[in-house]
């Protein structure tokens, strides 16, 4: 009898991943798969490769290249893949291989896609100042990058309540995923006196994030002493009435005198407020003038409590004869140095400091044509403080913060 045995050799589908296991793709953005099947031992038929995304929403995976249904022994086809990242989140590609042949992996089975969250900028200020100064050059921001992915071409922009609208600005760097970057508005860049600042950041042309702060204008307190006292305003309030500004003396307060030099009648020059008129309307000062200066009696010593805008240039208007002179400035300044444009122009200048104990030193006179120039006793103007100018001609006294 002849016996034959037959042996039969499987074939086998070894597939692996040509492109890497893991990767990264923006948002909207597409990236492609690739896996190699190789066959061995013998012709492999009917070969499919399907996809399958875990989570199955957010992923488009579109077959770009179809792999060969029959694959003789020693030789390969290639499958390919486009995959599109719609959602952020983490994904996992897995592979379903079906063959007459047995079917293998070599390396890893699964491909890892992570779609990150794009980059999303939040804005927030940096202790940014309550009042405005000429000491303050700086309104600080800090921007910090929130999404997943490098924020570039990153662009800011500043506008501010007194009208200022600011160009965008580029920032000079990337900004990486999770990271913090700082910046700061100047006096060159917008920032240059009191109000209520915007910043609003940008990816190219996309808002992401503002940012608002108010700073307000340094008023500060100005002393009164008991008696007679020459005060200004150092700042604008927004509310002028001499009960709203002196509101916090008023039980002090005695009466208030003013003098309006642009008055051509000089039996009307003169105007008063009393506290205790009984006749309110018979007062014929109603309302401060940042510009002019007062004369206030107080019973004690009391500090009139001042805020308000802020200017960064006032012009006093100043006529010809005496002028009660307002310093709407939050800094002293010198007398000379301040008044070189219209020193041909004044005759004298008188302060009285109520701080003085002794009646005569109280007051202080500047006199430009004094021969000895150091027998003036006005050095400085003091912010707060009232003037008495007396002009040869009308003139504009310029007073720069």
């Amino acid at each position: 009898m002849l016996v034959s045995a037959l042996t039969v050799n499987a074939a086998t589908l070894t597939c692996q991943q040509i492109s890497d296991t893991s990767l990264s793709i923006s948002q909207f953005s597409t990236s492609e798969i690739e896996i190699r099947c190789s066959a061995s031992g013998g012709t492999v038929s009917n070969v499919q490769i399907t996809t399958n995304s875990d989570p199955s929403t957010g992923l488009t995976i579109s077959s770009s290249q179809t792999i060969s249904s029959s694959i003789s022994s020693g030789s390969s086809s290639t499958a390919k893949w486009s995959v599109t990242g719609d959602s952020p989140n983490t994904y996992s590609v897995s592979y379903t291989i079906s063959s007459d042949g047995t079917e293998s992996w070599s390396g890893a089975s699964t491909t890892s896609v992570e779609v990150p969250t794009p980059a999303q900028l939040t804005v927030e200020y940096v202790l940014p100042p309550s009042l405005f100064t000429p000491s303050v050059e700086t309104l600080d921001f800090r921007m910090t990058n929130i999404g997943g992915t490098t924020a570039s071409n990153v662009k800011m922009r500043l506008n501010s309540s007194n009208g200022y609208i600011g160009s965008q600005v580029d920032y000079p760097t990337t900004i990486a995923a999770g990271a913090s970057a700082s910046y700061s508005w100047t006096n060159t860049t917008g920032f240059n006196e009191s109000g209520t600042y915007t910043t609003t950041v940008y990816l190219g042309s996309t808002k992401n994030d503002a940012v608002t702060a108010t700073v307000n204008a340094a008023g500060g307190n100005i002393t009164q002493n008991v008696g007679w006292n020459m005060m200004s305003l150092s700042s604008n309030p927004s509310n002028k009435t001499v009960p709203s500004v002196l509101s916090n003396i008023w039980d002090n307060l005695t009466i208030v005198w003013g003098y309006n030099a642009s008055e051509s009648n000089e039996n009307l020059r003169w105007l008063k407020y009393d506290p205790d008129a009984l006749d309110p309307s018979s007062n014929t000062l109603q309302e401060f003038d940042i510009y002019s200066s007062y004369w206030v009696r107080t019973d004690a010593e009391v500090d009139i409590s001042i805020s308000g805008d802020a200017h960064s240039t006032t012009n006093v208007s100043l006529y010809t004869g005496w002028n009660m002179a307002g310093y709407p400035a939050n800094t002293n300044a010198d007398v000379n140095d301040s008044i070189t444009s219209i020193v041909n122009d004044i005759v004298i200048i008188w302060s009285y400091d109520s701080s003085e104990s002794d009646e005569v030193d109280k007051w202080k006179k500047f006199d430009p044509t004094a021969l000895d120039p150091s027998s003036n006793t006005l050095e400085n103007f003091t912010t707060g403080s009232g003037y008495w100018f007396r002009m040869s001609a009308p003139q504009n006294f310029s007073i720069n913060w």
